[in-house]
């Protein structure tokens, strides 16, 4: 009689049981229900998956430094965010502040935008006045986004304009002192500047930004916003209680609508961020935690 033949070994898959199949336990390994030699996709819940993912995205962001990319406002440069930007340096994080052309607010959304795109994230996104406008069309999409922080700005929804919005809050003294060139650009008289833009801010540093204040396009007044970014994102608000430009009441109806974490700046007038800096930059950082 011939000897039996000793069965060949199977082959086994990589990470494979050597159990026989029939007492092979079931396995879900990430999105697929997996048995001895068979795999099929499971029945995954994609709104479960999708959140799962940004929580997770979330934690992750969170253990990095934040760069935080700053947003002026109409009638304003850069260098507002002067006092803003060493506090902000102290804590570990790194600081952008934009140059918006101001020549219409898809020029500046454009300009933000493509800053926005060249930082891998996360980014806190800071806008003031009329920088509100800005950051809300362009963190529109922005996955690399992890907070959004607006300073005595207009947050409009989708549809409003800031004439649309402030209408309901009425208009302050100062909106009747703003100079339309022949170019269609607004700014405020110089001698007037320090008394409704920054009566907080030292004498000598008011007029030399109002000296230095960008002119910029009066059409913004009418620029219909597109879907908003702060219903994407977390937000912070700071209020000024004592604002010249847009009204203390204008700002709480954003921050509570938007349903952000807010700070109320006592006695700040619309240049906070150079007469009160550390509020602003304590904002910034509770929203970069």
């Amino acid at each position: 009689m011939a000897c039996p033949r000793t069965p060949a070994r199977p082959t086994r898959s990589r990470g494979a049981s050597s159990r026989p199949a029939s007492r092979q336990s079931a396995t879900i390994v990430r999105g697929h229900h997996r048995t001895f030699g068979t795999s099929r996709p499971a029945r995954v819940n994609s709104a479960r998956a999708v959140n799962a993912a940004r929580v997770l995205f979330r934690y992750y962001e969170r253990q990095l430094p934040a760069t935080i990319l700053l947003v002026h406002g109409a009638i304003a440069d850069g260098s507002s965010w002067s006092r803003v930007i060493p506090l902000l340096q102290a804590a570990g994080h790194e600081a952008i502040a934009v140059q918006q052309p101001l020549s219409s607010i898809p020029d500046d959304v454009a300009k933000v935008r493509g800053a926005l795109d060249e930082l891998a994230g996360p980014v806190v996104i800071v806008g003031h006045s009329f920088g509100g406008v800005v950051i809300t069309q362009a963190a529109h999409g922005a996955a690399n986004v992890s907070g959004m922080v607006y300073v005595a700005a207009f947050a409009p929804d989708d549809g409003e304009s800031a004439q649309s919005l402030g209408e309901p809050f009425g208009q302050l003294e100062s909106a009747s002192h703003f100079k339309i060139d022949k170019q269609g650009r607004f700014t405020l008289p110089q001698d007037l500047f320090p008394t409704y833009f920054c009566p907080d801010v030292e004498p000598e540093q008011a007029r030399v930004m109002a000296a230095a204040q960008g002119p910029s396009d009066a059409a913004r007044f009418g620029f219909v916003s597109g879907p908003p970014a702060w219903r994407e994102h977390p937000t912070h608000f700071v209020v000024c209680e004592n604002d010249q430009i847009i009204p203390p009441a204008l700002q709480r109806f954003c921050a509570e609508r938007m349903g952000a974490k807010s700070t109320i700046a006592e006695g700040a007038c619309h240049a906070v961020m150079v007469s009160q800096p550390e509020v602003v930059a304590q904002a910034i950082l509770e929203a970069a935690r």
